[in-house]
């Protein structure tokens, strides 16, 4: 009988929380605060090849988001907690199915060790590069009852990934509890479930939580926030509470969108904000991301003063993303002729892929086929001193020494 093992990956990007409002008609002209985003950040030091690696994950990361596109209201994912345990399985699996999973990677040519010590580098060192940026990624192996994994897999999984591998009977509710209680302890009680039961002929479930807990290098002052209209896509208007900030930041405009750098504590993370130009929409920016265009925007951006004002919003995300990552060309994992002789000597096979996340965004902080962009799609036309996100934005939280992707998400106002 082949044997099935489902994959969660739970995310928390959160700060802490400080709430305030006001009426929108009162002026905040009194409280406007001019404060400098100075960069400093201690770098991660990536292996020539691994630099590599960093392009072709986070070219995973924008066609994987460009597969959710479909869903209209606010999301967020982690493309690398995915990439995570797609790393954890390639290591274990041979023959088509490796090649297919290291492929939909962009890694298709590299060794499968040197990929685990890829992801054992950003493990170990991403949560250096800013003492004052929290940041956690766990991995864990729960196999079912009377399943042994290999002594080497289960060996590789400690060492490169750090993993926790426990023994549970998936027959029992108490191997659910397990499950959601090590959820819950990795993202500090924010994501408390990530699955409702567990299946009795699963054979192992893996599972990646990353915590991200950050705050700005200058935070929006809370006697600055006040209710204001946010425009949907379907043109109806809400209030919400919106912070406002003057800053010198880095920020550049082009045909379809305004994109705004805020940067968290000493610059190791940022937060890139795109907001859709008259005429266009979230989708349409979506489509056009990719590592080629959003390194051009990058290159566009200079720094000045900028009036900032900016949804305070909390947003979460739970969902099967296994259809998707079969329409990226997945589909060996899932099959029952699946390949994957150095985790286990039974025969087995994907179940399903599922992902759980939370973002907050408040005034201290924030706790594929690609399309090819042509030139002029990312040309600066105009220089902006103005960033009104007061519609639908696309924001990218990156780490800036390895050029990480770690967060991807929409605001659409609900």
């Amino acid at each position: 009988m082949n044997r099935i093992f489902l994959i969660c990956g739970i995310i928390l990007c959160s700060t802490l929380t400080l709430s305030c409002s006001k009426d929108e008609d009162k002026s905040s002209d009194n409280n406007k605060q001019l404060v400098n985003l100075i960069p400093e950040k201690k770098p991660i030091i990536l292996k020539e090849k691994e630099k590599s690696y960093i392009l072709s994950c986070n070219e995973f990361a924008f066609n994987l988001f460009k597969q959710t596109n479909d869903i209209q209201e606010s999301r967020i994912i982690s493309p690398l907690s995915l990439a995570y345990i797609l790393g954890m399985l390639q290591h274990g699996a041979d023959g088509d199915t490796e090649q297919e999973i290291k492929e939909i990677l962009g890694l298709k040519q590299a060794d499968k060790t040197a990929i685990s010590q890829f992801f054992e580098n950003l493990i170990e060192n991403a949560p250096q590069v800013d003492s004052n940026v929290h940041i956690d990624i766990a991995n864990a192996l729960f196999v079912n009852k009377g399943i042994k994994p290999l002594a080497s897999y289960e060996n590789d999984m400690k060492n490169y990934y750090k993993a926790t591998i426990k023994s549970l009977d998936f027959a029992n509710t108490s191997a659910v509890d397990e499950i959601n209680n090590w959820c819950k302890k990795q993202t500090q009680g924010s994501i408390g479930k990530i699955l409702d039961e567990t299946n009795p002929e699963a054979q192992s479930y893996f599972l990646n939580a990353i915590l991200f807990k950050a705050a700005w290098t200058d935070h929006f002052d809370p006697k600055n926030t006040w209710n204001s209209t946010f425009t949907k896509e379907d043109r109806t208007n809400i209030n919400i509470p919106m912070m406002h900030l003057t800053a010198n930041a880095n920020i550049t405009g082009n045909e379809y969108c305004t994109t705004l750098c805020l940067p968290y504590s000493n610059w190791g993370f940022v937060m890139y904000l795109m907001l859709p130009n008259d005429g266009y929409t979230t989708q349409q920016i979506i489509e056009r991301l990719n590592s080629s265009s959003l390194e051009e925007i990058k290159r566009g951006m200079s720094g000045r003063q900028v009036e900032i004002s900016l949804p305070r919003f909390t947003s979460r995300f739970n969902k099967d993303m296994t259809g998707y990552l079969k329409q990226m060309g997945l589909t060996k994992a899932f099959s029952s002729d699946a390949q994957f002789p150095y985790i286990t000597a039974d025969q087995m096979n994907v179940g399903k892929i599922r992902q759980s996340a939370m973002i907050e965004v408040n005034e201290e902080g924030t706790k594929t086929a690609a399309v090819s962009v042509s030139e002029s799609d990312v040309e600066v036309v105009y220089e902006p001193n103005e960033f009104k996100a007061n519609h639908p934005f696309v924001y990218i939280i990156q780490e800036m020494t390895s050029g990480a992707i770690f967060f991807v998400g929409t605001y659409m106002g609900d």
